[in-house]
């Protein structure tokens, strides 16, 4: 009776130490994973992020080859009621990609026609993009400035801190050197906006970039 229990006790004793080693094991793993699963979601990011600036950017190419030719709706002058013609700063706004500028009621009167004619194949034939992720926020501390949009306007955003992605212009005349940008990781806008894209350099160079990622492209 006594050698039964000893047997019941020890083989309690033994379970319990196996059990041990399967948590130490386990954790173990888990401290493996935990960073192939960071590169799997970093991955997953970037792919998707990449994706998205290259949807962009040929949104953009196909929205200035109709309506380079047609003057865009600029900021309201005096009286409120009238629109001065946007400034090629103001024509780069992403938001041209989701709306149709003939279509705001502010514009009422003006002279802005971007409306796309079959005929010259001229015009606003968007939208360009089938949706948007979100709004655009202005954000100084991380360069969302109003060079890029309004508040509030439409706008695509990145995997990986949700920044909205932005379109810089290099030049006050065609042909423009222009970039679609992710703020990257860090999420803010590290490339200066006047920069060339041939300046760009990595790791601490002058215009460095950073962690910014960007598709660059030239319009005509």
């Amino acid at each position: 009776m006594n050698a039964t229990k000893f047997s019941r006790c020890a083989h309690h004793g033994l379970t319990l130490i196996e059990l041990i080693i399967v948590l130490i094991i386990l954790v173990g793993l888990g401290g493996l994973m935990i960073p192939l699963f960071a590169e799997v979601s970093e991955d997953s990011a970037r792919s998707t992020t990449s994706a998205n600036l290259v949807a962009v950017r040929n949104a953009v190419v196909r929205q200035w080859n109709d309506t380079k030719l047609v003057p865009l709706p600029g900021p309201l002058a005096t009286p409120a009621t009238i629109r001065t013609e946007a400034s090629e700063a103001t024509r780069f706004h992403l938001h041209w990609l989701f709306e149709n500028p003939a279509n705001d009621p502010a514009d009422a009167g003006d002279d802005f026609t971007p409306t796309y004619d079959s005929t010259s194949s001229i015009g606003w034939n968007g939208p360009y993009l089938l949706s948007h992720s979100g709004r655009y926020t202005i954000d100084t501390i991380n360069e969302f400035t109003s060079d890029y949009g309004a508040a509030d306007d439409k706008a695509i955003f990145d995997s990986y801190t949700g920044s909205p992605i932005v379109m810089q212009v290099v030049g006050l005349a065609a042909p423009y050197d222009v970039r679609i940008v992710s703020a990257g990781r860090n999420g803010k806008i590290d490339i200066d906006r006047s920069w060339s894209t041939d300046s760009l350099v990595p790791e601490g160079g002058i215009n460095d970039v950073v962690d910014d990622e960007y598709v660059s492209f030239i319009l005509r």
